[in-house]
Parts: C-alpha cells; structure tokens; sequence
C-alpha cells in the first residue's frame, strides 16, 4: 500500500515473498516440537506402565490378601491407577517447572557454558546473531503438562487391571 502512495516507481517485494521458505520451516520446526515431546512423553510413560507391572508382580501375595479381606476388583484397580497418577503428576509439574526455567534462562546458561570451555558456541560471524533466542508460551507449557499427565493416567489402566484379575487362591498356594 505504501508503494501505491509513493510518487517514484518503486520495485517492492514483501518479506513472505523473499523469505518465506524460512518462515515456512521454523513453522514446521515447532510442529516437530509437538511430536518429539509427545514421543519423550510416551517414552515415559511407557516407564510407568513397566514399573506398575512389576509392582503388580511384587505384591501378588499382598493384592490376593486384600481380595480375601474383601477388597473389590475397583478398589484395586483404583490404587493402581491412583499411584501411576500421582507419579505422573509429579513428573509432569518437575518437568514443566524445570523446561520454563531452561527456557527463560537458555541465554544466560550458554554464556555460562560459553565461558567454561572457552569457546563459543553461537558465533555472531557465522550467524546472524550471537545468542540462543527463547521464548516461552505458557499455552504451549499447559498443553504438553496436561497431555503428559493424561498419557500417564491411561498407562495406569493395564497394570491397574492386572492387579485386580488375581486370583486369591492361586496365589496364596490353596489346592484341592
């Protein structure tokens, strides 16, 4: 609009024309972002599912204690599901407290580290700039917290449900 209002012929091209591949890939960097931290995330919880597993195979003889004390099948899946919750929650609120503090703080610690091995990492001769940019989005921050913990619940229900399928007589050794 402003090329129109001028008196001189003017040749203007917009920075999405002659920039717009860059754009384009920091766009599909931050999707990839998505993707990785829900696979870190998966990982994770995976973690849960195998340490819920084994606690399920550690306490056999407890889980089959409790069902004889009159125990139900829900309230056994609720422990379960409650303790892999609790752990999730945990991890989720750690993690999200420690990334915002590496994101405001990106700066500051790779001039730390800069200044301990004595080499610079971002060189504002190669680069256009001679420091890491961070910016923290509190939206982004609250999703991937809250998809973290929603992932670490669901991991809870297969364990949780092998709990409350054991057998009492089986497992306290009554035969026939």
């Amino acid at each position: 609009e402003v090329g129109y209002e001028l008196s001189e012929y003017m040749y203007i091209k917009s920075w999405i024309t002659s920039q717009g591949y860059l754009y384009q890939d920091i766009q599909m960097v931050k999707s990839l972002m998505y993707v990785i931290l829900l696979l870190v995330v998966a990982v994770a919880c995976f973690n849960i599912v195998s340490t819920l597993v084994m606690a399920v195979n550690e306490k056999r003889g407890d889980i089959a204690i409790l069902k004889t004390m009159g125990a139900s099948s829900w309230s056994l899946r609720f422990i379960f599901i409650v303790q892999g919750a609790f752990n999730g929650l945990v991890g989720s609120l750690i993690g999200a407290v420690a990334g915002s503090y590496i994101a405001l703080n990106l700066t500051a610690m790779i001039k730390s580290l800069e200044a301990v091995i004595g080499h610079k990492v971002i060189s504002g001769d190669i680069y256009f700039i001679d420091f890491l940019p961070s910016q923290l989005n509190v939206q982004q921050v609250f999703v991937v917290t809250s998809l973290a913990f929603v992932m670490s619940v669901l991991a809870t229900l297969y364990p949780a449900w092998r709990a409350s399928t054991i057998q009492p007589a089986q497992e306290l050794g009554y035969t026939h």
